[in-house]
């Protein structure tokens, strides 16, 4: 009987111990913080970050066209926009010139006065004694000047619409159109000989007064007026000539090159003066990039960093040219406009045309170090810490974790990682607690 009172005793003892290890594992399990156990990583910290960014040409070439500061000049049609391909001699807009036939029929009246006068001039001078070998050279001189005169303005005319431009002295044509149209070459041949061919009668008329202490009061004024009847006729071939090419080069405009229209600063309807750029060219060399605003970036950006250019209908992948300070004092980030997002966006146009567009950048860290998902590295009133686990054992339960709190120096911070300059590769670290945890609390491995 003893005996099986004592087995009785101990069975019941037995089954009272399992209680209360069942219950104090209960209480143990309902009261203790429970926390994910995570081991540190080592690498190159890696952040993302959203700037915004639009097309821009790096260097471009302004192109102004002068002729029309004296000239009335309405733009008529525009042929292309910023960021069209051009090819040489593409047009890139149309204008017209109200007042053209206006001013020249007023210079042409001008001119022909002067000729009028010219020839009254001559008649004149022919009433001088016709046997006077003086009388003979002057006659010479004057068919001389008459046949340049006729030959500089054709020559003119033709040169201007060639759109080549004649130096001022007739010596120096044939240099000036050395690789032009044959048939302008031929007309500066016979300009040139007319020239030669004037001067050495205005030589011939300048030796009958050697050694004279008098000469003719009316031939001596005759040759003055005459002189300067031709001065103003020059300067009225000049003036027509001028307007002549005001009107080639104005009318059509063609690009000068190959390129891409980086800007277009004129509208159809204006009235251009030529005091600033009509459009401008992408500078030779200097391709077109999406340039982001970096100037609130903290980063260092590296050449060659990866980038996406978000958009509604999907996103396109592009890499970090460089970076720079621009005119406006601020940082800038270049990335390369790649063919398939040209093709996806539109083209060059259309993305100029959409203005800014949401780039994300992404970008790693110079070097390696500890890293941490953010929400296990902690903050308060002393800088940063984390929470080590400790193992500890003994008691009914057998072994727990404590938790330890480690200061910690931060470097850098992404959305989900922080790298951190202390290493904690053989540390565990306690994350993702159900509650409020502090230093020393006893704590249990939650497992999802």
């Amino acid at each position: 009987m003893k005996k099986q009172f004592a087995m009785k005793a101990l069975m019941v003892m037995a089954i009272a111990v399992a209680l209360c290890m069942f219950f104090a594992s209960t209480v143990q399990n309902i009261t203790t913080p429970k926390v994910k156990l995570i081991k540190v990583q080592n690498g190159r910290l890696e952040q993302k970050t959203t700037l915004k960014a639009k097309v821009t040409f790096p260097s471009s070439e302004p192109f102004s066209f002068p002729e029309a500061i004296h000239n009335n000049v309405i733009v008529q049609k525009i042929h292309v926009k910023a960021g069209y391909p051009v090819k040489k001699g593409d047009v890139i807009f149309t204008a017209f010139m109200p007042d053209y036939d206006k001013n020249m029929k007023e210079l042409r009246d001008k001119y022909e006065e002067k000729v009028a006068s010219l020839s009254k001039k001559d008649q004149e001078n022919r009433k001088l004694k016709k046997n006077s070998e003086r009388n003979k050279r002057y006659n010479t001189m004057m068919a001389a000047q008459e046949t340049l005169s006729d030959l500089r303005i054709q020559t003119r005319v033709l040169a201007s619409q060639l759109g080549i431009v004649l130096p001022e002295s007739v010596s120096n044509w044939a240099e000036a159109v050395e690789n032009a149209d044959p048939s302008l070459k031929e007309l500066v041949e016979s300009t040139v000989a007319a020239k030669s061919t004037y001067d050495k009668a205005v030589k011939s008329i300048n030796e009958t007064y050697k050694g004279k202490s008098k000469t003719s009061d009316e031939l001596y004024n005759y040759v003055l007026s005459r002189n300067k009847l031709i001065a103003e006729m020059d300067d009225l071939e000049a003036q027509m000539t001028a307007l002549e090419l005001a009107k080639l080069n104005l009318e059509t405009v063609s690009a000068p090159r190959d390129g891409y229209i980086s800007t277009m600063d004129i509208k159809e309807g204006d009235t251009y003066d030529g005091k600033k750029a009509a459009f401008s060219m992408d500078d030779k060399g200097a391709a077109p990039v999406l340039r982001a605003d970096a100037s609130l970036l903290k980063k260092t950006v590296e050449r060659g960093s990866n980038a996406t250019v978000k958009g509604e209908y999907g996103d396109n992948q592009t890499t970090v040219l460089g970076t720079g300070i621009g005119t406006d004092g601020k940082r800038f980030v270049d990335l390369a406009l790649t063919p398939e997002l040209l093709e996806d966006r539109g083209g060059l146009a259309v993305m100029i045309n959409q203005g800014e567009l949401d780039v994300q950048l992404s970008y790693r860290a110079a070097q390696a170090t500890t890293l941490l998902p953010a929400s296990a590295v902690r903050e308060d009133d002393s800088g940063h810490f984390v929470y080590l686990i400790q193992q500890t054992s003994g008691g009914l339960t057998g072994q727990s974790m404590k938790l330890r709190k480690q200061s910690v120096t931060v470097l850098d911070k992404s959305d989900k990682m922080i790298s951190l300059s202390d290493d904690l590769s053989r540390e565990t670290i306690a994350d993702k607690e159900d509650r409020a945890i502090e230093d020393g609390m006893r704590v249990m491995e939650y497992v999802r």
